[in-house]
């Protein structure tokens, strides 16, 4: 008898258990996430969706691993950016490795405590065409050190929460461009990693964008740029406008130099910046030397910029993911290897620090060119020094 209560017991349970009803959790299409993730090598993907500039709707991002993988930040943004088809998917966003790096000791009478600061690398990438939009870093300081702690805590570390994600993705969401957040408490000391409940969109009140080239037909700014060294160029920006704006200077824009025995130089990445009705502004950009034969530029030299096509294949170039990862000094042969077209034995000495004393490219640098050649889509055998 004993026996046949518990049954009963036990089949009675089962019948209520399977009448609770959950609701699931919202997650992002697989399909959509497989189509897409090429794009973090740089591929295009023909289906996808094109970037939208002029803020008529969203741009629908998904956020994966340099693998092609969803990332957790990828259930933090709102649904209304999460595309509901491939073609609907106009942004992808490429989070790479966290690494932390030390930024304090806290010295207590037991142990001390180390803070450290996360970092997370980001490329976001239109993926109809492999264009990389922009490359950033997002970083999460370890909350302060407290007056009294844990004996037995040795390490603060930093972390980001659903709000501090999208604040950096918005200007993209909402513009196609990335827009720098403000720098504010709850992001820079933000230590927890948890997904929240619900999230929201981040509003915005972006200015309006305006690529540099555009702006100096229209006249709405004067640029004058001086030369720092192969890998840097320092510009200052006046602003001819009554309201701010935000001056996006796009990858691969050309600055030609006043002095004809100088060396162009070229915009490695996306550089947006910030301008105030009338106001003078500086920037300092990342670039690399078009003419290998010309002179290095120094501060003596100033730079306008160019009006000429860009190569193609310079395009590709900076558009792949890999350079980003790559040696100044391997940027540089790789960029005078479609400007200059030197023959394997034809390079311009570099040392490590772009000093004179140095040398061309290694047999491993000239292999390591031919793979980021290739992984961009450019034909190897139109150059010499490669094919």
């Amino acid at each position: 008898m004993r026996l046949t209560t518990v049954s009963w017991f036990a089949a009675s349970v089962l019948l209520l258990a399977s009448c609770v009803s959950t609701t699931p959790v919202p997650t992002m299409d697989s399909d959509v996430v497989a189509a897409v993730a090429p794009a973090c090598t740089g591929q295009a993907v023909a289906d996808a969706g094109t970037v939208i500039t002029d803020g008529h709707a969203v741009n629908h991002v998904v956020v994966l691993d340099t693998a092609g993988q969803t990332f957790e930040w990828s259930d933090w943004t709102p649904q209304e950016w999460w595309p509901a088809s491939t073609a609907d998917a106009e942004l992808v966003a490429c989070v790479g490795e966290r690494h932390d790096v030390q930024i304090q000791v806290c010295p207590y009478y037991g142990s001390d405590v180390t803070r450290y600061a996360a970092i997370w690398p980001v490329q976001v990438f239109e993926p109809s065409t492999g264009r990389a939009l922009a490359r950033f870093d997002i970083t999460a300081d370890a909350r302060a050190c407290q007056l009294h702690e844990n004996a037995s805590l040795t390490e603060l570390r930093g972390g980001v929460n659903a709000q501090v994600v999208q604040s950096y993705l918005a200007g993209l969401v909402e513009r196609g461009v990335f827009v720098p957040p403000l720098p504010s408490p709850s992001s820079s000391f933000a230590d927890t990693t948890d997904k929240p409940e619900a999230t929201t969109a981040v509003a915005s009140a972006a200015p309006r964008v305006v690529t540099l080239r555009d702006a100096l037909v229209d006249g709405s700014v004067q640029v004058s740029g001086a030369g720092d060294g192969l890998e840097r160029l320092d510009i200052e920006i006046q602003s001819q406008l009554d309201e701010s704006i935000q001056l996006l200077v796009e990858a691969g824009t050309l600055l030609e130099p006043a002095a004809k025995r100088t060396q162009r130089m070229v915009v490695l990445w996306d550089e947006p910046i910030e301008l105030l009705p009338g106001e003078t502004a500086s920037a300092s950009l990342d670039v690399a030397c078009a003419e290998m034969h010309q002179d290095q530029p120094t501060s003596d030299d100033t730079f306008t910029v160019s009006s000429a096509a860009l190569d193609p294949d310079l395009k590709l170039l900076l558009a792949a993911p890999a350079l980003s990862d790559a040696s100044g000094r391997l940027r540089q042969f790789a960029v005078w290897t479609i400007t200059n077209d030197p023959k394997r034995n034809g390079y311009q000495p570099l040392g490590t620090s772009f000093d004179i004393f140095g040398s061309g490219p290694s047999d491993e640098e000239i292999g390591q060119i031919r793979d980021l050649f290739e992984a961009a889509g450019i034909d190897v055998a139109d150059y010499r020094a490669l094919g």
